[in-house]
């Protein structure tokens, strides 16, 4: 029986990962902090194709319209997640995907010679709030990637309420040789999530309770 590949849409193979983890799973939710594209660079687009559903949650209204044609079944959020609630400043980028709430990621983007094209005033939520007003069902995924403001996503969920199988998230900090070292890794440990691997900048942990 001859077989084909499965089509990759992450920036390195993520959602590959991801699909085995859930072994072709025909259904399933999931939750995407940092959503940029509906299908490029995205780690839960292959999911969707899938038959799979979820919230899509993105600072950025740049791609949140080309949503409802490409992926209409998905749940549109126009918001930055954090700690405080409130407005704050987003720097974009002509790759929108490196936008971030984060100033010093912004300021170090510019040391290296990529500086933001504009920062606009936007809406910012915590998890939990954004999440209530949803009311998702299991969260099988959860999907975070937004430069530097990973950590503060994570600590803005209710984990009681709203405990995701998997999460992957970008870190930055997470080096192979010293995993101790990552603030986000100390922080899933103690929630109870145990690190499963490891692909370019995206860390995937597993929930072990």
């Amino acid at each position: 029986m001859s077989r084909f590949p499965i089509p990759s849409f992450s920036h390195s193979g993520e959602d590959l990962l991801l699909h085995k983890l859930f072994l072709g799973r025909q259904s399933g939710f999931y939750v995407d902090v940092g959503c940029c594209h509906p299908s490029d660079y995205s780690n839960t687009y292959i999911l969707y194709m899938l038959g799979w559903r979820g919230v899509v949650i993105d600072a950025d209204p740049t791609f949140l319209g080309d949503y409802k044609t490409v992926r209409p079944n998905d749940i549109v959020v126009h918001s930055g997640v954090g700690e405080i609630p409130g407005e704050q400043t987003l720097y974009t980028f002509q790759d929108r995907c490196l936008n971030t709430l984060d100033p010093a990621v912004a300021q170090d983007y510019a040391a290296k010679g990529n500086a933001a094209d504009h920062m606009i005033r936007v809406p910012v939520d915590r998890l939990a709030s954004i999440l209530r007003k949803v009311r998702p069902p299991k969260i099988d995924l959860m999907n975070v990637d937004v430069e530097g403001f990973d950590l503060q996503v994570l600590r803005s969920n209710s984990w009681n309420e709203f405990r995701p199988e998997v999460l992957a998230i970008e870190d930055h900090e997470l080096l192979l040789d010293d995993v101790p070292r990552s603030s986000t890794y100390q922080y899933l440990k103690s929630l109870g999530y145990a690190l499963h691997s490891k692909v370019n900048y995206t860390s995937v942990y597993i929930s072990s309770r």
